[in-house]
């Protein structure tokens, strides 16, 4: 894949792994789960194309090359040596004819080769042999028939090689039309379905589709759920989230409306790495309410039932 198909196949597979990570929150909304499952088959698609494309053509087209320049040379040196034969007996007709083939034969494409190669070989055969005193006899003839039979025989094995990776290097460019499709158009508009019920599984994956450059793990959270009375509901800020004295310092990235629980009594935190963390909630009346060991997992959402 070049860079901007990298770009788009970690966008969406950051998608696809973030609501892996909360299906029963995807699970609400049954048309955007289907999209998901349609996004994945689109890039397990994509991996077959790219193994096709990829395949290594390298060592049958220089073998190719190689066999080719062999037979060349041992046609030019044969068609040589009928000059030679047709200057000496003054055959004018036979030079025309071989320095036309010879022309022929230094334009000729892959697929045309042996078939001039052939005409060579026709010509010196009606000699019956008189290439003799230079040294080629009839067996030196046949050997090099063969040579391009066998040269002939190969020819399709190679092109072959090369249609299959063409053909795979498109199927994944048409592959990659529908992830961007799929992605950028049909999850985005229909994960408006969250906006309101679940702001934060919406904003990640809002998250997921636009992110650049390199992949980036799928968002971490801290859920938590007051089990407080209603007046109370909206009036907790959490000032600081400490981690345990084995992990190294973290941030929040963001919070739900500036820190506040929403009307179910929610409260979400999105964190810059996972780990275990302490966390400390300032209460109305001046305590404090620490909350230990609060597990995080790489890309989860990890909720914690707090008692006011």
């Amino acid at each position: 894949m070049n860079k901007i198909e990298n770009e788009k196949y970690m966008n969406a597979r950051s998608v696809i792994e973030y609501v892996n990570h909360n299906k029963e929150r995807a699970q609400r909304v049954p048309a955007f789960v289907q999209l998901i499952e349609k996004l994945e088959a689109q890039l397990n698609l994509i991996s077959a194309a790219e193994t096709q494309s990829k395949q290594d053509t390298t060592g049958s087209t220089k073998q190719k090359n190689k066999n080719k320049d062999e037979v060349k040379a041992a046609i030019t040196r044969l068609s040589q040596l009928m000059l030679a034969y047709a200057d000496a007996q003054d055959n004018i007709i036979l030079e025309n004819k071989l320095k036309a083939i010879r022309t022929k034969l230094s334009r000729a494409k892959q697929a045309e080769f042996p078939t001039q190669c052939r005409e060579v070989l026709t010509e010196a055969k009606t000699l019956n042999g008189s290439l003799a005193a230079y040294g080629y006899t009839m067996e030196d003839m046949l050997d090099l028939e063969a040579q391009v039979d066998t040269f002939d025989s190969k020819t399709p094995q190679t092109t072959q090689l090369l249609g299959q990776k063409k053909a795979g290097t498109k199927a994944k460019r048409l592959i990659f039309t529908k992830v961007n499709k799929i992605t950028n158009k049909q999850i985005k508009n229909a994960a408006a379905a969250f906006v309101g019920t679940d702001d934060e599984f919406y904003s990640s994956v809002m998250d997921c589709i636009k992110m650049k450059k390199r992949a980036t793990p799928p968002p971490t959270f801290i859920k938590l759920i007051f089990n407080s009375s209603d007046n109370q509901r909206g009036l907790l800020p959490v000032q600081d989230i400490k981690n345990n004295k084995s992990l190294k310092s973290t941030k929040i990235v963001e919070t739900n409306k500036a820190g506040k629980m929403n009307k179910k009594g929610e409260m979400f935190f999105k964190l810059s790495k996972s780990g275990t963390f302490s966390l400390n909630i300032p209460l109305e009346d001046g305590s404090v309410k620490v909350i230990p060991n609060i597990i995080v997992k790489r890309g989860q959402t990890s909720e914690v039932e707090v008692a006011i």
